[in-house]
């Protein structure tokens, strides 16, 4: 609800950063100038007090609603030296203690009295005062909010925030290119564009679902764009591990705005490599699940293509492989390999339908061919 407000903050680091925790612009206001700041538009929320909200009539500037989600505290601290306390007489010292404990109640009383003064004040201008109930705030902080559901299976996931940032995706894009066409990993893209355009973007708007559930870092977005069935360019963006990678052929491509290098690698025996895991896994005759695997230094699964990928990119690991993953997962990454003097390839598992999943590896040049050659053999 916060997302693009420009929310009113002291010039400070802390209340600036955590404004844009919570996807809002912070916008630095002196306190004198706050009135006119909302009633021209330069902000459009703070956080302030309600005694301060209406001591500042900024309904009078145009301010409507008031959140009360129990966050906001007061504070008040007194001290007294303590040589001259051991130097009182014990019935001034009864006097002076007796007066901080009425401060004290005082203190705590009469800003309450002045709040409940407040709020019926900002009502009875026409404002609206929200409370959100235990069960709300309860649900945003386990991120039930997110409407988590399963798709193919029970272990795949789907968000709000998928369909939300996909749709945030396919506007951009079609801001600038009305005609062309989408291959999106959520509903409600292929009959976009005009179908006789060459031009066609892959999406993944959240990759990695299952670390974003469980506030894990490794997850990001993956666009792609094809003409006919060569990829021209792409980008993964990690948010969480602020990782941006961007290429496109014959144009070189960069992680972080610097050029990529990937690894020297020259074999299987020193080659680190990724794949998916469970949804290549075969049952055998005890219920175990067994997940075959070239040999190799160490096999890794991160759980999002975006990240494996950009670890090849970044010169970490040497290459991954998949059986089953869908080309949003990995039409960006895999383009960027190639370009950056690996290998790839492609195989759709179902050639005439492009949702299918894929045989698919891209790896540093010197190991290709002993992974597919693998790959041909056990999968």
């Amino acid at each position: 609800d916060m997302e693009g407000l420009k929310i009113r903050t002291i010039e400070a680091d802390l209340p600036q950063i955590l404004v844009e925790a919570v996807g809002a612009s912070p916008t630095p206001i002196a306190w004198p100038e706050l009135f006119t700041s909302f009633q021209t538009g330069v902000v459009e929320g703070s956080k302030n007090g309600i005694t301060d909200i209406m001591g500042m009539k900024f309904p009078d500037a145009g301010l409507q609603y008031v959140t009360l989600d129990g966050h906001a505290y007061m504070g008040a601290l007194w001290w007294f030296s303590d040589v001259v306390w051991q130097d009182l007489p014990d019935d001034v010292r009864r006097i002076v203690f007796d007066g901080f404990n009425h401060l004290k109640t005082v203190t705590r009383a009469f800003p309450m009295r002045r709040q409940i003064e407040a709020y019926e004040a900002f009502k009875d201008a026409g404002g609206e005062i929200y409370v959100p109930s235990a069960d709300e705030k309860k649900a945003f902080q386990e991120g039930k909010s997110l409407e988590i559901k399963t798709k193919s299976s029970e272990t795949d996931f789907v968000t709000r925030v998928d369909t939300e940032v996909q749709g945030i995706i396919i506007q951009t894009i079609q801001n600038k290119f009305p005609d062309h066409r989408f291959l999106a990993e959520e509903e409600g893209a292929d009959d976009l564009g005009d179908p006789s355009c060459s031009y066609e973007w892959i999406i993944d708007p959240l990759d990695g679902t299952l670390n974003f559930i469980h506030n894990r870092e490794w997850f990001g977005s993956i666009v792609a764009v094809r003409r006919e069935n060569d990829i021209l360019a792409g980008a993964m963006r990690m948010p969480l591990l602020d990782q941006t990678f961007y290429g496109a052929r014959g144009l070189g491509v960069f992680f972080n705005g610097e050029p990529v290098r990937l690894s020297g690698a020259a074999s299987m025996t020193e080659a680190v490599l990724c794949c998916n895991t469970i949804r290549r896994a075969k049952t055998n005759e005890q219920g175990e699940l067994l997940v075959p695997v070239p040999y190799c230094a160490s096999i890794e699964n991160y759980g999002c293509a975006a990240l494996e990928l950009g670890e090849i990119l970044r010169g970490k690991i040497d290459g991954a492989f998949f059986k089953g993953i869908p080309l949003w997962d990995i039409a960006a990454g895999f383009m960027m390999i190639e370009e950056a003097g690996g290998r790839m390839r492609i195989d759709m598992i179902e050639p005439d339908n492009p949702r299918s999943g894929t045989i698919s590896a891209a790896t540093v040049a010197p190991i290709f061919d002993d992974v597919w050659a693998w790959m041909e053999e056990e999968m």
